[in-house]
C-alpha cells in the first residue's frame, strides 16, 4: 500500500486527502460526540482532529479505511480533551472506566450518515402506503400536528402515538438489520 509522499504532497494527493477528510466529517463528528459528555460541544475537538489529520496525512496508507484511521486520531484527541477537563476540575469517570468505554467504542465500526440514510430509504420501501403517509405527514415540518392527524385519520391520540412509536421501532430495527447485513455494526 502506498503512503502519501513524505515530501510536500502533490496536488493529486492533496485533492484525494481533502476529499477523504470532507467525506468523513460527519462520521468523525458523530464518533467524537459518542465519546464526550453531552455538555461538550464536539466542534472544537473536531477542529483539533482535522488539524492533527492534516499534520499526519503522510501516515495514512491509501486504500485503507480512512474513517477508522481518522477515528483513531479522534480517540486520542478525546483522551487529551479529558485530561484537560480533569486539570480544570471537571468531574469525569475514573481513567480505568473511561479507557474501557473508549476502547469499546473505538473497536466498533462507525456507520456514516450516508449508509444510515441508504438503509432508511430501503426500509421505508417496506412500510405500507398508509403508514408511509402517516410518517410523512407527521415528520413534514409544515405538516399537521399529531392532534390534527388524529382527527384526520379517525384514530384516538393515544392509538396514533402508539402506532407512530411502533413504526419508529420497526424502522430502527430494520436499519440496524440492513447495516449489519452489509458488514457494519448496528
Amino acid at each position: 500500500m502506498k503512503l502519501f509522499s513524505p515530501k510536500p504532497a502533490s496536488a493529486q494527493e492533496m485533492q484525494e486527502f481533502v476529499s477523504l477528510l470532507t467525506e468523513h466529517q460527519d462520521t468523525i463528528r458523530l464518533y467524537i460526540r459518542s465519546l464526550v459528555p453531552s455538555h461538550v460541544d464536539p466542534r472544537d475537538i473536531l477542529q483539533e482532529v482535522n488539524i492533527m489529520l492534516w499534520q499526519k496525512m503522510h501516515d495514512f496508507k491509501l486504500g485503507t479505511n480512512f474513517g477508522a484511521w481518522a477515528c483513531t486520531v479522534a480517540y486520542y484527541a478525546v483522551l487529551n480533551h479529558r485530561k484537560k477537563m480533569k486539570r480544570e476540575g471537571f468531574m469525569i469517570f475514573n481513567d480505568e472506566l473511561s479507557s474501557v468505554l473508549l476502547n469499546q467504542m473505538s473497536e466498533q465500526e462507525v456507520e456514516s450518515p450516508r449508509e444510515q440514510m441508504q438503509a432508511l430509504t430501503r426500509c421505508l420501501q417496506e412500510v405500507s402506503p398508509d403508514n408511509l403517509k402517516l410518517l410523512q405527514a407527521r415528520y413534514d415540518k409544515n405538516g399537521p400536528s399529531v392532534e390534527d392527524l388524529s382527527k384526520e385519520t379517525g384514530r384516538s391520540l393515544n392509538t396514533l402515538y402508539v402506532g407512530l412509536s411502533r413504526l419508529r421501532v420497526s424502522l430502527k430495527n430494520c436499519i440496524q438489520g440492513r447495516l449489519a447485513e452489509e458488514g457494519g455494526q448496528a
